[in-house]
Formats: C-alpha cells, structure tokens, sequence
C-alpha cells in the first residue's frame, strides 16, 4: 500500500474514533512549500464544516486530528503540525527514509508490476548510429535514453524487443 494511501486510510480512522464521523474523498497532497513537510491534508476544514453545529473549532479538530495521527505513525514521520488551524502537515522521518532505502535496495523485484502485461508486443529501435558518418554525444544520449526506456517498459511487465542498429552502410559504400 502507497504511503498517501496509509496516510488516508488513518486519517479517516483518526475522524472516527475522535468525531464519530465517516468522510469520503480524504485529500492527501504534496504541500505547495517543502519545509511545511512531505505530506499536507484539508481534511479538518471539511470536519469543522460538519461539526460546527456541535461546538468543535477549527484548531480543536486539528489538534485532535494531529494526536491521532501521531498514535498511529510512530516511526514513518517526525513531525505532525499544523501551521494555519486546518493545513495538517506531515514530515517523512530520517528513520523511515533510511529503512525504506534500505528495503528498496535490497529487493530486487521492488517497482515491478504487470500493469503492460497483455497490452500488445513494442518494438523500440534506438540509436542506429551511421558507420559512415561520425558518432557525437547525441548517439550516447540516445543510447542511455533507449536503454531506459527499455528497462521502464521490462520493469512495467510489456512484451518489449530492443534493437540497436549499426546502420548498413549502403549503396554509396560498395560503389
């Protein structure tokens, strides 16, 4: 499961349990400003809307919200704040970065999928640098970008073939 799906999924516990409230749609987003933190969510403005009749302020939901969320991300953030009342800010932790790192690297089928599987054959023909002619930094730059492209589609699970042409040289060559 995706970090922002972890994230939603306890962010709409945490409502439950503090507010007794369901909420559909929770926004989990990349703040527009880095040092806010890695992760933002509006959901408590759409919680104050709902709760206003009961009494409940903005800043009281989100301090709620915020002491939730820290009960249920122990290690995965270091920071959980809120700078304006609503904005409710997460910050990845260097420990969870670190073993995530860790585990990426270790694993070597970390990334795969099959989401190309069965969606036809592609044949990617890169390079075909001219013996005839020079070769200059655009043959490498294409070399690198067909490879990747290559590993991108192998990686997505697509029927991939890759050919790399050494042009023939031609009629003018044999005359």
């Amino acid at each position: 499961m995706l970090l922002k799906e972890k994230i939603r999924k306890a962010v709409n516990e945490v409502i439950k349990d503090k507010f007794d409230i369901k909420i559909d749609n929770i926004d989990v987003n990349y703040p527009d400003n880095p040092t806010f933190g890695d992760y933002t969510t509006t959901v408590a403005f759409r919680v104050s809307k709902l709760l206003k009749d009961k009494g409940y302020k903005l800043p009281d939901i989100s301090s709620k919200m915020i002491e939730g969320l820290k009960e249920k991300f122990k290690t995965e953030f270091s920071e959980i704040n809120s700078l304006n009342g609503g904005f409710i800010n997460l910050k990845l932790s260097k420990e969870y970065l670190s073993n995530l790192i860790n585990e990426i690297s270790e694993n070597e089928e970390y990334g795969k999928s099959d989401f190309g599987k069965g969606k036809g054959k592609i044949l990617l023909e890169y390079v075909s640098a001219n013996p005839t002619g020079p070769l200059h930094i655009g043959h490498a730059r294409w070399a690198s970008i067909g490879d990747s492209l290559y590993r991108a589609f192998t990686t997505s699970g697509y029927d991939i073939k890759s050919e790399f042409y050494i042009n023939d040289a031609g009629n003018q060559i044999t005359l």
